[in-house]
């Protein structure tokens, strides 16, 4: 303990402290983390859509569809593995039209136009 102030003392005393300090702060390295997905064209075959996105890490990712009038019409959440994933539902819940798809994943979001065509 008493080589511990005395250490501190020094470097006050002496004018190392600022310098140690911004060494310390220079070797302080914030690396931005990427989060971005790769959301694929929604993709109708028969009575199901597919939605194939890739993922930087695992997570839970929650998929809200919305009417042209903003009106949800369906959600869900998944949890996912980092990669490549894919989300598969009945076409038959919506009628035909267009619709927006939102899909969060870590705060990010990302809308993906879907029509629904008359079968």
């Amino acid at each position: 303990m008493h080589i511990r102030i005395v250490y501190i003392f020094l470097l006050l005393n002496t004018g190392l402290a600022p310098m140690l300090l911004a060494q310390y702060k220079s070797q302080q390295t914030i690396r931005p983390v990427d989060l971005s997905m790769h959301v694929e064209k929604p993709v109708i075959q028969e009575d199901v859509v597919v939605l194939n996105y890739n993922l930087p890490y695992g997570g839970v990712v929650e998929l809200k569809i919305y009417d042209k009038n903003r009106k949800l019409m369906w959600r869900n959440q998944y949890i996912n593995v980092d990669g490549s994933n894919r989300i598969r539902f009945k076409k038959t819940s919506l009628r035909p039209g267009n619709y927006t798809l939102w899909l969060l994943y870590k705060g990010r979001e990302e809308e993906i136009p879907l029509v629904i065509p008359k079968s």
